[in-house]
């Protein structure tokens, strides 16, 4: 007598399971695809699962190590993050969405000389970024190396002289270097670009009242 057909078809199934037939025909990109799919659907979890299957097939793939890193990081697991966009860097050292990825965690966690060295990688690549200038110059700002703070700036101004959070900036790097004319007239620049720029309005403040405050005193 022949077995149910219920029974036959679930044989198969396991047959199948167990020789790989059907999960050992899955490529790196099939894994990779599932792992993007999980993602979109924030089961991060699943992602990672799926891209590290795809990376058993294909380790040489900066994009599924970037993914995976995206996931890790979508669940604060941001030393594995790391770790996964630097795979990708060993790859590809100009890939620049990992070393975004980078910065953005380590302004995160405050690692301000981690995040100098990113800078300094991604402005290797891209030299006329002036985002990049903006933030290195926050950076070195944290670090207290004024200077060097205000060089970023200037080039950051540079580059695109219309942005007023540059200014600002600048504005904020010399009010606390004491150099209060010019702190006035980084603020003033922020404000001509943008008169509702409410940090450079309340820093413009401070400057003028400590500038009057030093022409008072040399008298």
């Amino acid at each position: 007598m022949n077995g149910s057909p219920v029974i036959i078809l679930c044989s198969f199934f396991i047959m199948i399971s167990l020789t790989g037939g059907v999960v050992g025909a899955l490529t790196a990109e099939n894994w990779s695809e599932r792992g993007i799919e999980f993602f979109q659907m924030q089961k991060f979890e699943k992602a990672i699962q799926a891209f590290d299957n795809s990376l058993n097939l294909d380790t040489e793939n900066e994009t599924i190590w970037y993914n995976r890193g995206d996931a890790l990081f979508s669940l604060q697991r941001n030393h594995e993050a790391i770790q996964s966009f630097d795979e990708a860097l060993k790859i590809n050292p100009e890939f620049l969405k990992a070393l975004y990825y980078k910065e953005k965690i380590f302004n995160i966690e405050r690692n301000y000389q981690e995040s100098l060295k990113t800078y300094n990688k991604i402005l290797n690549i891209t030299p006329d970024d002036p985002g990049i200038w903006n933030k290195k110059g926050m950076t070195l700002y944290y670090l207290r190396s004024y200077k060097e703070a205000v060089q970023a700036f200037n080039i950051a101004s540079e580059i695109n002289p219309e942005d007023a959070n540059i200014w600002n900036n600048m504005g904020l790097v010399y009010l606390d270097m004491g150099k209060y004319s010019q702190s006035i007239d980084a603020f003033d620049r922020a404000l001509e670009i943008n008169p509702h720029h409410n940090e450079a309005l309340k820093r413009l403040e401070i400057a003028e009242r400590r500038f009057a405050d030093m022409k008072f005193k040399s008298w």
